[in-house]
């Protein structure tokens, strides 16, 4: 197949953020240079809910040093599942995760379904689960990461976002004024 180099005019994320403000959600998947975008966030105000491929717990520990305090790890494979998502505490229950992958997967290549594969899927507060800690989350993908397939909750066969929700504005402000006040 013939192809060609295509020259494309690029725009640094803080250039969009000074022109267009910055968003109430923001999704970021742009192959790597999630860590570029975070830290141009760090200057200004943040969006209220953040959403970053779970590449790396780089991603996450970035969020939380911007003052997100609430979690999620979602599973990209499951946004139009209706079946329970189990642990990984024994072999009965990560058999039932696998078998019930492979029917959301099947759903979601033959049926009309509200999130297409590939899609990002809900965000926000639609999104499946519980807000939790940093912690919990981190948890969750350093077994996954590290693979230890028996602990924690996600599975090997799907990819995951993080998800976050900034604390209250006055919150963040007082997150930050602590964080700029020197230690005794």
């Amino acid at each position: 197949m013939k192809c060609h180099s295509v020259d494309v005019e690029c725009v640094r994320f803080d250039a969009l953020l000074k022109k267009h403000g910055v968003p109430y959600y923001l999704k970021l998947d742009v192959e790597g240079a999630e860590p570029y975008c975070l830290t141009s966030l760090q200057s200004s105000e943040l969006p209220e809910y953040i959403s970053v491929e779970a590449e790396s717990l780089e991603y996450l520990l970035l969020l939380w040093q911007m003052g997100y305090r609430q979690f999620k790890i979602i599973d990209q494979m499951r946004h139009n599942s209706r079946f329970p998502d189990f642990t990984n505490e024994n072999s009965f229950l990560r058999l039932a995760k696998r078998m019930f992958g492979y029917g959301d997967r099947f759903k979601n290549r033959v049926f009309k379904v509200a999130f297409p594969r590939g899609c990002s899927g809900p965000f926000a507060e639609n999104t499946a689960g519980s807000w939790q800690t940093v912690e919990e989350v981190a948890y969750n993908w350093l077994h996954l990461y590290f693979g230890h397939s028996k602990r924690g909750s996600l599975s090997a066969d799907s990819w995951y976002d993080f998800h976050a929700k900034a604390s209250s504005p006055t919150a963040r402000n007082e997150f930050l004024i602590s964080e700029l006040r020197p230690s005794a």
